[in-house]
């Protein structure tokens, strides 16, 4: 009884902390919780990628496709209160704009965005939404549900392979950053694969779209930063999301 409430009280932080759903505080939980609750980061992009694909089906109903398409994004926006997006952004200024890991770290920090961040974000959620629209409305459902869920993982693949590199404690990755073990990496991973068993055996070859964008990042953040921040996770997030859907389409 005790490890599952356990399990429970680390579900519930990783959806407090990842998503704005109102399910307590995080004020309430302490280091010990903090460190594990990423290993059901897949789990939460299972919560999420089934409340859009929902919010896609019930749109399509009474709108235009597009609209369907676009109302879905809004509602994963605001129900992870942009966190990745903005983990985006703020990378692409980190990256773009800095020249030592210190200036890019400072960068990144900073809760202004730059040009870079601002062409980043505006191209990648433009691309989100040619690549979705152009998909069949059946196949929409299928790769919000996939999508959310590998591109998490991801983010996890990320965490595992590369340390932190943000010394301070002021950063939004605080929480994520401590103690990912290969039991925790493991758990996540174990939460991807149920969702390649609902796709059609011939669209599994999408997940291999998620590598080149995946490769770059960490290419580009081995060199400029020797590791990841909360940031970057949020930006493997959302160009691996990409990536699938890039793939998934072509595939379709």
């Amino acid at each position: 009884m005790m490890f599952l409430s356990r399990q429970l009280q680390l579900i519930r932080y990783a959806v407090m902390f990842y998503t704005r759903i109102p399910v307590g505080s995080l004020q309430q939980y302490d280091q010990s919780i903090d460190d594990h609750a990423t290993r059901y980061f897949t789990l939460i992009g299972w919560l999420l990628g089934a409340l859009t694909a929902l919010a896609f089906y019930v749109a399509s109903q009474a709108l235009p496709h597009t609209v369907a398409v676009v109302l879905s994004m809004l509602f994963g926006i605001w129900l992870t209160g942009a966190f990745h997006e903005d983990g985006l952004a703020d990378t692409c200024d980190g990256i773009g704009g800095g020249w030592t890991q210190e200036r890019i770290l400072d960068i990144m920090k900073d809760s202004r965005v730059g040009t870079y961040g601002l062409v980043g974000l505006g191209f990648a959620l433009a691309l989100k939404a040619l690549l979705l629209v152009a998909m069949p409305a059946q196949w929409v459902i299928w790769a919000l549900l996939a999508g959310h869920v590998l591109s998490r993982w991801s983010a996890c693949v990320l965490m595992f392979c590369m340390r932190y590199v943000r010394l301070d404690e002021t950063s939004k990755a605080k929480p994520v950053t401590k103690g990912f073990s290969t039991k925790d990496f493991l758990i996540a991973s174990a939460f991807c694969l149920p969702v390649l068993l609902l796709l059609p055996p011939f669209s599994w070859w999408a997940v291999f779209g998620m590598l080149p964008p995946a490769w770059y990042l960490a290419a580009k953040l081995k060199t400029w930063l020797g590791g990841y921040t909360g940031d970057t996770l949020g930006a493997m997030q959302q160009v691996t999301e990409i990536g699938f859907y890039i793939a998934l389409l072509a595939l379709i």
